[in-house]
């Protein structure tokens, strides 16, 4: 996404990063409509990773919100990374747990 890379602002770079989090979101979505046999709709991946995306758009609401815990030493930009981890966190474990349909 060229038109990221020319003007790097906050708001553009979560439009580009909005984007690959909705594409995942609709993968999610449809592993879970579309799994077969019995445990029909139980991907094990897909809550951790839809929660996973609801916890980065958490941090990125944080982020452009402007709430800080302390102004010096935990301000909006420590605290959207804190929110970050965690939601890294559930990626990593949903991605664990993702199975190959090949």
């Amino acid at each position: 996404m060229p038109w990221v890379i020319a003007r790097p602002e906050f708001g553009r770079a979560i439009v580009a990063y909005g984007l690959a989090m909705g594409a995942l979101v609709i993968q999610q979505v449809t592993a879970l409509a579309r799994r077969p046999g019995p445990l029909r709709g139980r991907s094990p991946s897909a809550g951790w990773i839809l929660a996973g995306v609801a916890v980065a758009a958490a941090g990125s609401a944080v982020q452009r919100s402007g709430l800080s815990i302390h102004p010096h030493w935990f301000d909006h930009n420590a605290l959207y990374h804190v929110v970050q981890m965690a939601a890294a966190g559930l990626l990593y474990r949903g991605g664990l747990q993702l199975e190959d349909r090949g």
